[in-house]
């Protein structure tokens, strides 16, 4: 499973890589014009008098990418439930190094911006994006331990929870506090459908577009914090345990078991209702959460987050995003994922151990964790949405997406250097 996992996560990592280079080709190239007009195409939903009409680049970053940030709630919701964070023993090493390689970061982009307008930018170089870091990690587990992995994981979705609240708090503007409000009932009733044991996807599925994603789109808030408050509503314990599962499963398997006639083809009805009875089993013994956790996992990595590079990395290498690259906000992005976020990651993970809070990984040591606190300095997805947020000028926001780019490079080839010099583990 872990090694299916792993080949999962080079996929979404080629399929971004590749969509992040088909944009910059496609966006300084004789058609660059297309690459623009194709993003503001407005695309509208009627039903009846309703009406919801948005640009093609707004539904991927407030649509496609609530999708995302529902999926990232589910995982941090599992995580706490049932994960590395669910006691303190465990969280407290990666949820400490996850603040320190947040704390750092903010930090040098201020100092460098201290005084200048695009000092908002500081929440661009917090996150760490989990499936390039990962995937790049996975290519040396012959030389770094199991726990070192995990402990990457886990930062990161600590990484993307910071960054949400970040993005619900400082990058929302303009707030309707009565439009709120209807969303945040919204909320509610979701969360009373978890008490009162609703399982049905439909009822999350409703409830949470019409009354939380739309309300926070028309609020200010901005609508991929619902994504992440639908997902902690969902469910996260099952209707029957394991035993009366295995039972229930077995009784079934033995029934059809004596239906099953050699020669035959097709299935009988009796066979088929047999089935379905064993695929309400399966359901009554896995989390709403963890389902939905399973299902949308492809979706989201294999068609949003693409479409999300394909919509936002695509930039003009003009003077223009050079002169940025090279003025506070292209140095302070620079300098804050490159060095501030591996220096953060390690510094409090080094801080907790020697204080005898936390322990590192089983089997894992100090030079090892430089080659995975450098891989922590790899920041996209998230990053670059914060670009989108955090500035208005497009020239700004360009040079910003440049520095993110660079930095996340130069960031990966370092990992790659200090994790190839590591001994293979026996």
């Amino acid at each position: 499973m872990k090694k299916l996992q792993l080949s999962k996560d080079s996929v979404t990592g080629f399929l971004l890589l590749f969509a992040t280079l088909a944009a910059l080709i496609w966006a300084n190239s004789p058609w660059a014009d297309s690459y623009k007009h194709f993003w503001e195409t407005e695309l509208m939903i009627e039903v009846g008098s309703f009406k919801l009409s948005e640009s093609l680049h707004h539904w991927v970053n407030d649509g496609l990418m609530a999708l995302f940030f529902f999926h990232v709630g589910l995982e941090i919701k599992a995580e706490l439930v049932g994960g590395e964070l669910n006691t303190f023993r465990k969280s407290i090493l990666p949820v400490a190094a996850a603040f320190g390689g947040m704390f750092v970061p903010v930090l040098i982009y201020l100092l460098v911006n201290i005084g200048a307008d695009t000092a908002n930018g500081w929440g661009i170089p917090m996150a760490t994006d989990i499936a390039f870091a990962v995937v790049l990690l996975a290519a040396f587990k012959n030389r770094v331990p199991a726990g070192l992995i995990v402990f990457l994981t886990a930062l990161a979705v600590v990484d993307d929870l910071g960054s949400i609240l970040v993005i619900a708090i400082f990058y929302s503007s303009g707030t309707d506090l009565m439009v709120l409000s209807v969303g945040l009932i919204g909320f509610l009733v979701l969360l009373i459908g978890n008490k009162a044991g609703i399982r049905k996807s439909w009822f999350y599925i409703v409830i949470g577009v019409a009354g939380l994603w739309y309300f926070f789109l028309k609020s200010g808030v901005h609508a991929t914090i619902a994504g992440v408050l639908i997902a902690l509503a969902v469910p996260a314990r099952t209707r029957i345990n394991g035993k009366v599962f295995a039972k229930g499963a077995q009784k079934i398997l033995d029934d059809f078991s004596q239906t099953c006639e050699s020669g035959t083809k097709l299935l009988t009805h009796q066979q088929t209702d047999l089935l379905e009875d064993l695929r309400h089993e399966v359901l009554d013994a896995e989390t709403p959460l963890q389902h939905w956790d399973r299902v949308l996992e492809p979706v989201v990595n294999f068609i949003v987050l693409p479409l999300f590079a394909l919509a936002n990395a695509g930039f003009a290498l003009s003077g223009e995003s050079f002169e940025v690259l090279m003025a506070p906000v292209g140095i302070g992005i620079f300098l804050a994922l490159w060095v501030g976020k591996p220096l953060g990651v390690f510094a409090s993970t080094y801080l907790l151990v020697k204080l005898k809070v936390a322990e590192l990984p089983k089997g894992a040591n100090w030079t090892q964790l430089w080659g995975v606190a450098a891989l922590a300095g790899i920041g996209f997805t998230v990053s670059l949405f914060i670009s989108e947020l955090a500035f208005k000028k497009e020239a700004i926001v360009e040079g910003s997406k440049l520095s993110i780019l660079l930095a996340s490079v130069i960031a990966s080839v370092t990992g790659i250097f200090l994790l190839s010099r590591l001994p293979k583990r026996e």
